[in-house]
């Protein structure tokens, strides 16, 4: 993916930069549904979830499900984050509440919530709460 490829030589060339920075940082382009597990990630610590779901009245396609919440408490480590963000404020609840709704997540900053008439946007963090 290009753009993908763009945002790692990006984050290779700051961390040349910088010597003493730590290249802790790659992106990643694959179908969080059908490959997180196989990627062999063991460093990962944050995942972001943002503006999963383009097709909003397609519930059977939506990316946060019971599966990928559960993928996630397995994967990630105790205090690993995860960032969720739509523009679709029902769908952001909808979101946050499948996480808190597992037992392994808590909320550790309250939601942020910008009004745009007719498009309102939010935005939660949680954190791996084992």
């Amino acid at each position: 993916a290009p753009l993908v490829e763009a945002a790692n030589a990006a984050n290779d060339a700051a961390a040349d930069a910088a010597p003493a920075a730590e290249k802790n940082l790659h992106f990643v382009s694959a179908n969080a549904m059908t490959s997180l597990r196989s990627l062999e990630l063991p460093n990962l610590h944050t995942v972001c979830i943002q503006f999963p779901d383009p097709w909003i009245k397609k519930k059977k396609r939506r990316v946060v499900s019971p599966a990928l919440v559960s993928t996630l408490a397995d994967l990630l480590p105790p205090g690993g984050q995860v960032y969720l963000s739509s523009d679709y404020f029902a769908l952001a609840l909808e979101m946050r509440a499948a996480f808190l709704g597992h037992g392994a997540f808590r909320l550790t900053r309250l939601p942020t919530v910008s009004v745009i008439p007719g498009n309102p946007t939010a935005a939660a963090q949680l954190e791996e709460a084992r």
